[in-house]
């Protein structure tokens, strides 16, 4: 699995409408990206940053969403009112959780 992992460092006050946005829209769209795995948002309230993380089943099929993930980045700061400060892209080697839904 692969992962991108976006920093925007935005303006506090509109942190929760820029994550209300991530939940209802950009979540959706995402799912309906070939290769689309997870994803989640970090948000650090004292600083007014976010992390958000997507995760693919291959490098090709994150490399593959890298135009439209341009496109999303640069609404998802407009709407923190910030800028998007990194993007990085891993491997994931080792996942472990407790947070496994019920069967």
């Amino acid at each position: 699995m692969y992962a991108r992992v976006t920093r925007i460092r935005g303006d506090l006050a509109r942190v929760g409408a820029a994550s209300a946005w991530f939940q209802e829209e950009l979540l959706q769209e995402l799912e309906h990206m070939d290769g689309f795995m997870d994803a989640m948002l970090l948000v650090d309230h004292d600083h007014g940053e976010t992390l958000a993380l997507t995760f693919w089943d291959s490098m090709d099929s994150l490399r593959a969403t890298e135009e439209r993930a341009r496109e999303l980045r640069a609404e998802a700061a407009t709407r923190n009112g910030g800028s998007v400060t990194h993007v990085e892209r891993f491997e994931l080697v080792v996942q472990a959780s407790s947070l496994r839904e019920p069967h």
